[in-house]
C-alpha cells in the first residue's frame, strides 16, 4: 500500500504512482515542469516520506497497540461478522510482530514526537512566506504532505468518514497541539480547494 492497478502496469510506491500518472496524464502533471521547483518537490517528498508518514505510523501504533478493543475493531473495520472475534484471538500474536516491525516503545514515542515539532516548525516557516511547497502550484510535495497529515487532522473531505467514529483518544490528544499550525490550516485547505471528486 499504496498500490496502483492501471491497465498491464501495477505500480507500488506512492512517488512511483505519481511519476507514472505524470506519463499518462502529461497536461496536469503533478511534478513541476521547472527544475529547481521540481528537485524542491522530490526534497519535500522524501522528507514528508520519513519525518511525518514513518513518524506518525509509529506514533500512533504506540497508542493503538495500548488498545486492543480499539485495534480489534479497526482491524476488521469493514470485514464479514466474525472479523473482531478473530482479531480478539490473533492480537497476542500480532501486537507484539507490529511493535517490533515499527520498532515501536517509549524511547522512539519520544523522539518521534520531537522530530514532529521540528517538522511542522519548518513547514509553518516555508507556508508564512509560499502558498505551495515547491513552485507556485499545487505539486506531489503538497500532495504527499495532505495524504501524510489527514490522519492528524482528519479534513471533512477525505475518504475515510469513519475517522470522527472511531478516533482513539490518545491519538486525538497528542495531535491537539498540531492542530493549531499554520500547516494545519494549509492541508485542510488543500483537501478544501485542490481535492477532485
Amino acid at each position: 500500500v499504496p498500490l496502483l492497478v492501471h491497465g498491464e502496469s501495477v505500480i507500488q510506491d506512492s512517488s512511483g504512482i505519481i511519476d507514472h500518472l505524470d506519463r499518462q496524464y502529461p497536461e496536469a502533471p503533478l511534478t513541476p515542469a521547472d527544475p529547481q521547483a521540481q528537485a524542491e518537490a522530490r526534497r519535500w517528498e522524501t522528507v514528508l516520506d520519513r519525518e511525518l508518514g514513518e513518524t506518525t505510523r509509529r506514533l500512533f501504533y504506540y497508542h493503538a497497540l495500548r488498545a486492543p478493543r480499539y485495534l480489534r475493531s479497526e482491524y476488521a473495520l469493514g470485514g464479514p461478522a466474525w472479523a473482531s472475534s478473530l482479531y480478539a484471538l490473533a492480537l497476542p500474536v500480532i501486537v507484539p510482530k507490529v511493535r517490533s516491525m515499527y520498532q515501536v516503545g517509549e524511547p522512539s514515542a519520544r523522539r518521534d514526537l520531537e522530530r514532529l515539532r521540528t517538522l511542522f516548525q519548518q513547514l509553518d516557516h516555508h507556508f508564512a512566506a509560499h502558498r505551495y511547497l515547491a513552485g507556485d502550484v499545487f505539486s506531489r510535495a503538497d500532495l504527499t504532505l495532505a495524504a501524510l497529515a489527514a490522519g492528524m487532522f482528519r479534513p471533512p473531505e477525505h475518504p475515510a468518514q469513519q475517522y470522527e467514529r472511531s478516533a482513539l483518544p490518545a491519538w486525538v490528544e497528542l495531535t491537539r497541539p498540531f492542530r493549531d499550525t499554520l500547516t494545519a490550516e494549509r492541508v485542510l485547505e488543500l483537501y478544501r480547494m485542490e481535492r477532485r471528486s
